[in-house]
């Protein structure tokens, strides 16, 4: 999995997330739920995140070139399916567990869900050449939003088989974000020639 998420092979089939995630259902003697837990909140706090940044500067040069384009494109961060998302509220919880928040990576805290939610409800900025900021940048809210900020000891509380099936479906934005991001950067590579019809008419 650290290899799919380090270097995604995008020519070749998306992985079967369910049948990788299998791996951490091998019991309690490797931690394997704690470590689920751990990998749940590392995608969605910095995985996915890092890859709505990426889109979101190829946005910026997209459309500061081509200030006419329509901001409904298929290759934007806010156009991701939900492949079958729910809020995370409503997933069933171990009523007997209230295990505490714990750092996901070993030098640095982990990142705060609301302040990444509220540098994309920002202006985002661009250099003074640029401007002004064009009006399709702005972020527009969709499920994504409520995976970057969810609370981590509700997390916690997910029950193993319903958290791994969550876990694969970040896995599949995940998947969709950095598919997007290689075609926006392929249009870039060409001038953005052609990038209209990636346009939802």
């Amino acid at each position: 999995m650290i290899a799919h998420i380090g270097n995604p092979n995008l020519t070749a089939q998306e992985p079967d997330w369910e049948r990788l995630l299998q791996y951490f259902s091998l019991g309690s003697a490797n931690n394997g739920f704690g470590n689920l837990q751990d990998l749940y909140v590392f995608l969605t706090r910095v995985v996915v995140p890092n890859a709505i940044i990426a889109n979101r500067r190829l946005l910026i040069e997209l459309y500061t070139a081509r200030r006419t384009l329509s901001p409904h494109l298929h290759l934007r961060y806010d156009a991701c399916p939900t492949f079958g998302g729910v809020p995370l509220t409503s997933e069933l919880l171990m009523a007997t567990v209230n295990t505490p928040p714990c750092a996901v990576m070993a030098t640095v805290p982990t990142p705060n869900g609301a302040d990444f939610l509220a540098w994309l409800d920002a202006v985002p900025f661009v250099p003074p050449e640029l401007r002004p900021v064009p009006v399709q940048l702005r972020h527009r809210r969709s499920h994504l939003d409520g995976y970057m900020n969810e609370d981590e000891r509700h997390v916690r509380k997910v029950v193993p088989g319903s958290l791994a099936k969550r876990t694969a479906k970040v896995f599949h934005i995940f998947w969709w974000l950095t598919f997007a991001n290689k075609r926006l950067n392929q249009y870039k590579g060409v001038g953005w020639i052609d990038i209209e019809r990636e346009v939802a008419w």
